[in-house]
């Protein structure tokens, strides 16, 4: 997972999409791995 195809998959989200990226923006710093990142989308939807 990259930071861009992140960005393209919540754009559409608005508002949403950067509470998104800073979120996941903060556990790039952390863990470069995304372990988050399905819980995430399931909680998007």
């Amino acid at each position: 997972m990259s930071i861009p195809i992140i960005y393209r998959q919540y754009r559409a989200d608005g508002a949403a999409c950067f509470s998104i990226l800073a979120f996941c923006n903060e556990n790039i710093k952390k863990n470069l791995s995304f372990p988050h990142h399905d819980e995430v989308r399931k909680k998007n939807r």
